[in-house]
């Protein structure tokens, strides 16, 4: 037992998990991902409300911007190289 004030010091990570894992770095970018992602889902699910009844496009113009965007997120499969292996 010591008699002293106590140690105001940071004691070091022992790694024994009482520090826990959910700090505030975590949980920041942890909301980022999900305000994000609920964005893209409320935008992707008003897109052919907005086009239909705003912009009076039919069904034809939705099939062409989700075409042209399966197109451009399979662009860069389709440019990368691949090593070919033979398998006999």
């Amino acid at each position: 037992m010591t008699d002293g004030p106590p140690d105001p010091r940071p004691r070091p990570n022992t790694g024994t998990g009482e520090e826990g894992w959910l700090n505030p770095g975590v949980a920041s970018v942890g909301a980022a991902s999900l305000f994000s992602d609920a964005g893209h889902e409320m935008a992707t699910s008003v897109l052919p409300t907005f086009l239909t009844s705003t912009l009076h496009a039919g069904p034809a113009a939705l099939g062409v911007i989700e075409g042209v965007s399966d197109a451009l997120t399979r662009a860069p499969d389709m440019v990368r190289t691949k090593p070919k292996v033979l398998t006999v």
